[in-house]
């Protein structure tokens, strides 16, 4: 969460619910990719979001050619997190960055978004949802979260 409560004029400045205070707030939510070696993070690219919804926009967006970067930039802050979220790792795979994997947490971990970055060239490492309305490939059957973990529970070896 990036906040801006104190701001009225800011460009598509928007009513963004704060998941951590369990507010609305003034602001935009800060998206950053970044490159890691699991020791050192280095930021590579970033987006403020605002929101696709108009009614919780307080500015719009002012008029710019819709060939410059500019303009892309502000569709890209208007879109859903996890569009731009595949937008900065397409940025970064024409950029050439070094990377094998993706780590994100169970926010972006939904099937179709593991689809698209697999297809953009990427594994992916991330927390799953725990729901029951999701099911995931493992070995060849359709399966929810809780059959595989029930199927790969580490046994007891001790015997009373």
């Amino acid at each position: 969460m990036f906040e801006r409560n104190r701001s009225k004029k800011v460009e598509l400045l928007a009513k963004v619910y704060d998941h951590a205070k369990h507010k609305y707030r003034f602001g935009f939510r800060m998206l950053t990719l970044g490159w890691s070696d699991g020791s050192t993070f280095l930021p590579v690219n970033s987006i403020l979001l605002s929101t696709e919804n108009k009614k919780n926009r307080i500015n719009e967006a002012a008029k710019v050619d819709k060939r410059t970067i500019g303009y892309k930039r502000r569709k890209l802050s208007m879109e859903k997190g996890t569009s731009a979220m595949l937008t900065l790792l397409e940025t970064a795979r024409k950029a050439a960055i070094p990377a094998k994997y993706v780590l994100f947490d169970s926010w972006f971990s939904s099937p179709s978004t593991l689809h698209a970055v697999k297809g953009i060239g990427y594994d992916v490492i991330g927390m799953v949802k725990k729901t029951p309305k999701m099911f995931f490939r493992y070995n060849g059957e359709d399966m929810s979260l809780v059959s595989i973990y029930n199927r790969n529970k580490k046994l007891s070896l001790i015997h009373i």
